[in-house]
């Protein structure tokens, strides 16, 4: 599974993407920036994902990163999610 989402600092809704390996799309949501942490790392345990790509703005994104990184460890008890910004 892939996970991948698109972050835009000032539109109200982000969209993340979890893909199989065949590239079929498996579920889309859409979530406000300030669940985007809390929804992302929900699809990422769900679909056992610990990959995560980012579009978007690279500077915004990796402030978002902390915030979901300590979202999944005090969620999930896991520290294995990687983010990947393209």
């Amino acid at each position: 599974m892939m996970i991948i989402c698109s972050v835009r600092p000032f539109t109200l809704s982000q969209k993340i993407i979890a893909y199989d390996e065949a590239g079929v799309i498996q579920k889309t949501i859409l979530t406000s920036m300030k669940d985007f942490p809390e929804n992302l790392c929900e699809m990422a345990n769900k679909y056992n994902c610990n990959k995560v790509q980012i579009a978007g703005s690279k500077l915004y994104a990796k402030g978002l990163e902390n915030k979901v990184k300590e979202c999944y460890l005090a969620k999930y008890n896991k520290n294995d999610l990687e983010i990947e910004y393209i």
